[in-house]
């Protein structure tokens, strides 16, 4: 589920879902589940394998859009270009912060590239 241009993403991956960790594959026409995210994931991931499908990077964010849709938005939330960049960001700001003293980690204008670049 794209919202505001957003990929969207579980907000807790060891937490069961409503209707459980099921994804209805387009292409194999089933439904594969799985006893958690990951073990679901590596299910799909299999059984394309098996069926010659040729493995997707987004497999894991098709899988999640899919149980959001279903889940609603209390399970859920936005994930943008700017969220990705600032989660490899984050932990250098930080580590940077703490050898220098600084607050590179806390940056209001990194807060605001983040916003532009989600959308």
């Amino acid at each position: 589920m794209c919202q505001d241009g957003l990929d969207m993403r579980l907000k807790e991956l060891g937490r069961t879902p409503p209707g459980g960790w099921l994804y209805n594959d387009p292409e194999l026409k089933r439904t594969i589940t799985g006893d958690s995210y990951q073990d679901l994931v590596g299910r799909v991931v299999s059984e394309r394998a098996s069926a010659g499908i040729e493995p997707t990077t987004k497999l894991g964010q098709m899988i999640q859009d899919q149980i959001c849709d279903r889940a609603g938005k209390e399970w859920c939330e936005g994930f943008g270009l700017g969220d990705a960049v600032a989660m490899v960001a984050q932990p250098i700001a930080a580590a940077i912060d703490m050898v220098a003293g600084t607050d590179i980690k806390g940056c209001g204008a990194c807060a605001k590239r983040r916003a532009n670049l989600n959308f």
